[in-house]
C-alpha cells in the first residue's frame, strides 16, 4: 500500500511546486508554493505590469519580460534585451548581442556564455553541448574549433575532434586524441595519462 500512496502523492508535490507570475493591483508578483514556507507571493521589483508577460520553454525555469528588462523568478537579469530575447533550448537563451545559458549558475547575473555568437548559436543531442560558427559550447565553457562537422560526442561530459579531446567544453591539454577512450562521465585515459575532471592524475 505504500508504493500505491507514494503514487498518489508525485503528482501532489509536482503541482504544488509550480511557480507563475501574477498581476495584482497592478504590480506583477511571483506566486508558488514550497515545503518550506508553503504559499507565497514574491514581488518582482521594477516589473512593468502593462507590458510584463511569461516566456514559455521546455525548461524548468520560470522567466518574464516586460518592455524594459527580462526576469528569472524574480530576479532582473542585467544586459539581456528583453526586445530581442529568444529562447533556443536546454537552457539557453540569445538576444542581438549575446548567448545565456542557465542551466547552472552561481549567479544569475552571470550567465553569458562569453565569445558565443547567438546568430549561429545550434543545440547538439547531448545536454548541454551546443556551438556557434567557431566554438564548441558546454554551459559556460568555450573553446574555439576549426570544424564543427569533425566534432563528436563521447559521453555526456566528452567530446573529440581529429586533433583535440574535450571535458565539458574545454581541451584536454596533452590527451592523445589517437588512444584516448572514456571510463566514465568524470574520467578517461590514453597511453600516457589517467584523467579526471579534466586533469592527469598523478
Amino acid at each position: 500500500m505504500m508504493w500505491i500512496l507514494k503514487l498518489f502523492l508525485i503528482p501532489l508535490i509536482l503541482i504544488g511546486c509550480k511557480q507563475k507570475y501574477v498581476k495584482t493591483n497592478n504590480k506583477v508578483y511571483l506566486q508558488g508554493w514550497n515545503e518550506g514556507s508553503g504559499n507565497y507571493k514574491r514581488l518582482v521589483i521594477d516589473a512593468d505590469c502593462k507590458t510584463f508577460q511569461t516566456i514559455t520553454t521546455n525548461d524548468n525555469l520560470i522567466i518574464g519580460k516586460d518592455k524594459y528588462n527580462v526576469f528569472i523568478e524574480t530576479t532582473k537579469i542585467r544586459g539581456l534585451n528583453p526586445n530581442t530575447i529568444q529562447y533556443v533550448g536546454s537552457y539557453y537563451y540569445i538576444d542581438d548581442k549575446s548567448v545565456y545559458f542557465f542551466g547552472s549558475y552561481n549567479d544569475l547575473n552571470d550567465c553569458r556564455v562569453k565569445g558565443a555568437n547567438p546568430r549561429f548559436l545550434k543545440l547538439l543531442d547531448t545536454y548541454p553541448w551546443a556551438y556557434d560558427d567557431k566554438h564548441i559550447i558546454y554551459g559556460h565553457n568555450i573553446s574555439e574549433i576549426n570544424d564543427i562537422n569533425e566534432f563528436k560526442i563521447l559521453d555526456n561530459n566528452w567530446g573529440q575532434t581529429s586533433n583535440k579531446i574535450f571535458f565539458k567544453g574545454r581541451v584536454l591539454s596533452g590527451a592523445d586524441v589517437k588512444t584516448f577512450e572514456v571510463i566514465d562521465d568524470e574520467k578517461g585515459k590514453d597511453k600516457n595519462f589517467t584523467y579526471k575532471y579534466g586533469k592527469i592524475v598523478k
